[in-house]
């Protein structure tokens, strides 16, 4: 049976919105009691592809009150509470939360294979590899969890010590993203543009 994504807020943004943190996405009162999602008809629902919700209120609600370090802070925070529902969170530099069913047992192989892979040939090359519980947080505000990232030794001299919050302020060199079954080609096409844009020298899809 699924269960409701959560939409935290930042404190310091609860009284500006009105809305408490731990509140679930699911469009009814109430909605940080519901557990399960159901359609119109009552019936369980089930995520089979990617959605957005509109949080661009939010962001700018707090535009001036936090720091980009702390909204990386709670979106962390966001996304480790819904991993353990089923649902991957994505946030786009335009204020959209993409809400992701958690890939299926042949993609997490797919993933897992290729991370090892990277990793064995970064050991040769230099810089770090990062999979897809890492948080990478682009220059326009895009933050996303790629299946697998290569910083190069130049990246990791300019990131510096991580901080708590866990999240990647930069664009990795090189990016990969794996087709899963809840995955639509023109979506995945537009973020390898994004990652593109945001400085990746190479993207793989």
């Amino acid at each position: 049976m699924a269960t409701a994504a959560v939409i935290a807020k930042p404190d310091t943004a609860v009284d500006a919105v009105g809305v408490k943190a731990g509140a679930a996405i699911v469009g009814v009162a109430d909605a940080a009691d519901v557990d399960d999602v159901v359609d119109a008809d009552g019936d369980d629902f089930i995520l089979e592809h990617p959605l957005s919700v509109n949080i661009r209120p939010i962001l700018e609600s707090v535009a001036g009150v936090l720091t980009e370090h702390d909204i990386d802070q709670w979106f962390v925070g966001l996304a480790q509470v819904n991993e353990g529902r089923g649902f991957g969170l994505e946030m786009t530099g335009k204020g959209e939360l993409v809400i992701s069913p958690m890939v299926n047992l042949e993609s997490n192989f797919a993933e897992v294979e290729f991370g090892i892979d990277l990793g064995v040939w970064s050991r040769e090359y230099g810089g770090r590899v990062s999979g897809p519980n890492g948080i990478v947080r682009l220059p326009d505000g895009t933050r996303v969890h790629p299946d697998a990232a290569w910083l190069s030794p130049e990246q990791l001299v300019e990131l510096g010590p991580m901080r708590p919050s866990r999240a990647i302020n930069l664009c990795p060199v090189f990016v990969a993203e794996i087709m899963s079954y809840s995955d639509r080609l023109p979506p995945m096409q537009r973020k390898m543009e994004r990652y593109l844009a945001n400085g990746a020298k190479l993207g793989w899809l």
